[in-house]
C-alpha cells in the first residue's frame, strides 16, 4: 500500500458512498422500498444535495426510476413541504449507469473500458496489443500506449498476475509483449482503479483506498 499520513490513511479507509456509483447503490440497497431524494442523500453521506437530484433525474430520463407519489414533512416552524417519493423499476446492477444530463448513455472512459476487459477475460490474459483491441471503440480508442501504461500500473499495484513474460526480438517488431491477467480476489468492483496523475499510485474507488506504492516510473510491459 502507498504510506499517507495515518489521519489520511484512516479516512481513505472508510467506506463512503461517492459520486454516482454510490448513490445508484444507496439506491438499490432500499430494494424496491420508495424513497426521496433526501433519504438518499443521509444515506451517502457526504454526497450534496444538488449531486443527487441531478443524478435522480438523469435516471428518470432514462427510465431507472419513476416518481411514485409524495411524502409531507416538516418545512419550517408553521409549513410543511412536498417530497417527490422515487422508487427503482429498472435495476442495471452493481454498476451505476453512465448517464448524461438529458438521459442518455454516456460511453465508459479508456480506463473504464479496460478494467471491464480485464474483469471479463479469463485466466489467459491480455497483452496491451490485445486490450488496445478489446477496450476500443469507433469514437473512443485505447492506444497500445495506454494499455501498457494502465496494465503495468496494475500490475505493480497487485491488480495482475504475468501469465507470460514479455521477450525481446532480434529485430524490430519480432518479440513478444507481456502477458496479465487479474489475480484472484482482485475483482475489487465495477468502479475502474484510476491512476493518481502526480504520484501515479492506484486509486480504487471500490475500496476507497491507495494500492501499491506512488512512483513515476511506468511498470514494464514487455517488448514488442
Amino acid at each position: 500500500m502507498s504510506r499517507h499520513p495515518c489521519h489520511i490513511e484512516g479516512a481513505l479507509r472508510v467506506k463512503v458512498k461517492r459520486g454516482h456509483q454510490g448513490i445508484w447503490e444507496a439506491i438499490r440497497e432500499r430494494r424496491g422500498a420508495p424513497w426521496t431524494v433526501r433519504d438518499i442523500w443521509i444515506d451517502t453521506d457526504i454526497q450534496a444535495p444538488d449531486s443527487v437530484r441531478d443524478y435522480v433525474r438523469r435516471l428518470e430520463l432514462a427510465g431507472y426510476v419513476e416518481r411514485v407519489g409524495h411524502v409531507e414533512r416538516e418545512g419550517g416552524r408553521t409549513s410543511r413541504a412536498r417530497a417527490a417519493l422515487w422508487c427503482l423499476v429498472r435495476d442495471a446492477g452493481p454498476e451505476a449507469p453512465r448517464l448524461r444530463r438529458d438521459g442518455t448513455e454516456s460511453p465508459p472512459t479508456g480506463q473504464e473500458a479496460m478494467w471491464r476487459t480485464l474483469r471479463m477475460i479469463g485466466r489467459d490474459g491480455v497483452t496491451a496489443d490485445d486490450m488496445a483491441v478489446m477496450a476500443s471503440t469507433d469514437t473512443r480508442p485505447v492506444s497500445r500506449g495506454a494499455a501498457h501504461c494502465y496494465l503495468g500500473h496494475l500490475c505493480r499495484a497487485g491488480y495482475l498476475r504475468v501469465v507470460e513474460e514479455g521477450r525481446p526480438g532480434h529485430k524490430p517488431g519480432t518479440g513478444t509483449l507481456t502477458r496479465y491477467a487479474l489475480r484472484a480476489g482482485m475483482n475489487t468492483g465495477p468502479a475502474a482503479p484510476m491512476i493518481a496523475r502526480i504520484s501515479h499510485a492506484v486509486w480504487d474507488p471500490n475500496r476507497n483506498e491507495f494500492m501499491g506504492e506512488a512512483s513515476v516510473d511506468v511498470a514494464g510491459g514487455g517488448h514488442g
